[in-house]
Parts: C-alpha cells; structure tokens; sequence
C-alpha cells in the first residue's frame, strides 16, 4: 500500500533527524513538506505500483494519499497563521 510506503520514508527522515518531533510529540509538516515526501515515495517506489497508480499524476497521488490517511484519521488538515500544514494524528510505525 502507498500509505505504507509514505511510511517508511517517514520513518526514515525521523530517524535521520530531517524531521524532529516536537514534545508533543505531534509531527506538525507544512503542505509542501508532505508533498515533497509524496514525490520521494513516487520516485522510490512507483516502479512496483499497480498500473492504475503508475499512470496517476502526481496531484491525483497525492490528494489520493491525503484522502485515504483523512480518512484513517491519520492527518489532520491544519491552518495556522495563514501555513496550512498536515498533523499527524496517530503515530505511525511499520
């Protein structure tokens, strides 16, 4: 699943140290942030996805992604001072 693939670039960028987690421990990305980990997963992992997600445009991926991690209450669409940004609402593990 791509959500799971999104993931493990997360994942990733956490323990890297490239995105830190605040003492709420509420991962707080700007939108523009998301999208760029969307587009490292595309063009890690596109390769091996269905071909209904291969021929997607990226903006279709992406709001296809949002939609679905919407929905498993997984992020939270944010505005703050005019920065609309994804918080994440669960942790997520693989």
């Amino acid at each position: 699943d791509i959500v799971l693939l999104f993931n493990r670039i997360l994942q990733e960028k956490l323990q890297t140290g490239e995105i830190q987690v605040p003492l709420d421990e509420q991962i707080r990305i700007p939108r523009e942030a998301f999208q760029r980990l969307a587009e490292e997963c595309r063009e890690r992992f596109g390769a091996a996805w269905n071909k209904t997600y291969r021929e997607m445009t990226f903006g279709e991926i992406y709001r296809e992604m949002a939609d679905y991690m919407k929905e498993l209450m997984l992020i939270e669409e944010k505005d703050r001072q005019q920065e609309r940004s994804w918080e994440f609402t669960r942790q997520i593990s693989h």
